[in-house]
């Protein structure tokens, strides 16, 4: 790994942009390049963002036990099943 690279990862829990040094770790890891996130909806700005979003509410929702709201609160059901998100008059 390059000086410049190793740099730029930062320490633990630190959020680092690598993009540029996109091929030297295809090539650290074999040439086989990392997933492209794509998204056909076009209301979103950002990908990333939105995959972000996608996984913070998979953790909620597996997770939701642990949390100050899940204390006090279940998560909405219908037909039995855990519902992750409830439709209203203007959306999801």
């Amino acid at each position: 790994m390059s000086e410049a690279l190793r740099n730029s990862t930062g320490s633990i829990g630190t959020v680092s942009n690598i993009s540029r040094y996109s091929e030297e770790i295809e090539r650290l890891i074999g040439g086989v390049s990392a997933p492209k996130l794509i998204s056909t909806d076009e209301t979103v700005e950002d990908p990333t963002a939105f995959a972000l979003e996608e996984h913070l509410e998979d953790f909620l929702v597996k997770n939701w036990a642990q949390t100050e709201l899940g204390k006090e609160y279940d998560i909405y059901e219908e037909d039995g099943e855990k519902a992750q998100q409830y439709q209203t008059d203007t959306g999801r």
